[in-house]
């Protein structure tokens, strides 16, 4: 999931808390990407630490992006934004091609594998 992506959402329903909470992501990329930057990376393989992921697809949300978290209040609306801004999905799913330690800080670039 990208911080370009939780912004997105902000920007188009100010109103609405898109908390990270509410969507359990197993890793957050910051990025200086406007929109669903993720979208974008669907099909190509990354490097983050010492870790190479396959970007499959997109990963599409249910119901309970609109439960009650910890502090955050249910809110049915948030459902509504993902499904008329990005389809209702948000992240991406990726398996792994080559596994790898990942550490806070590290970098997802896109590679290029050369064939075995």
């Amino acid at each position: 999931l990208s911080s370009a992506a939780i912004a997105t959402l902000a920007e188009s329903a100010p109103e609405q808390d898109f908390d990270i909470r509410r969507f359990r992501p197993n890793i957050m990329v910051d990025t200086d990407d406007s929109g669903f930057a993720e979208n974008q990376w669907i099909g190509q393989d990354c490097q983050i630490g010492d870790a190479i992921l396959h970007i499959e697809m997109a990963c599409p949300r249910c119901i309970m992006t609109t439960h009650a978290v910890e502090d955050l209040p249910k809110d049915p609306r948030i459902m509504r934004s993902l499904v008329t801004l990005n389809e209702g999905n948000l992240g991406v799913y990726a398996s792994i091609k080559r596994p790898g330690r990942i550490r806070c800080g590290d970098k997802l670039e896109p590679i290029k594998l050369e064939p075995i």
